[in-house]
């Protein structure tokens, strides 16, 4: 018989016909629920620090946990006359709202980033805003399946 990593072992003896049945069924029925399970899953994400002394400290904020003083300091550069680097804080504002689980505010500042890098034409800052929309754009999916699935149990 062959052993789990698929290796030949002599004298290796397969289980019973119900034993098997009753392995068999547990690892579908783990598979299955794997499908529903809402877990938790570390993910990384990348934000953006100007050389600009305020973006380091809403930099420290943002590794500490403290969205809401991050967010302070970002919006302040969020205008359109702060041109390039309102890029850099729109986005940075879109990662600090979904760190607060605000998917929609977050998608928000995502699209106001993503018009003004392609205002300025910055290849670079769309490149890193078009991958950061796809994933938040899965989360937000995933999200609302959750959210859905919650509502047809608790009924």
């Amino acid at each position: 018989g062959y052993d789990d990593e698929g290796n030949f072992r002599k004298g290796f003896r397969l289980p019973s016909r119900l034993s098997a049945l009753e392995q068999a069924s547990a690892i579908a029925g783990e598979n299955y629920a794997k499908r529903f399970y809402a877990g938790w899953q570390t993910v990384n994400r990348l934000y953006s620090v100007p050389p600009l002394p305020e973006f380091s400290e809403a930099a420290r904020y943002f590794e500490e946990g403290e969205w809401n003083k991050a967010i302070r300091l970002w919006q302040k550069y969020a205008g359109d006359r702060n041109g390039k680097t309102a890029i850099h804080a729109r986005y940075n504002l879109a990662l600090a709202f979904e760190m607060k689980d605000d998917l929609e505010t977050a998608q928000k500042w995502l699209n106001a980033a993503l018009e003004l890098a392609t205002k300025y034409r910055n290849k670079e800052d769309l490149k890193m805003i078009l991958k950061y929309r796809e994933i938040l754009n899965n989360r937000q999916k995933e999200t609302l399946k959750l959210k859905m699935l919650n509502e047809n149990f608790s009924d």
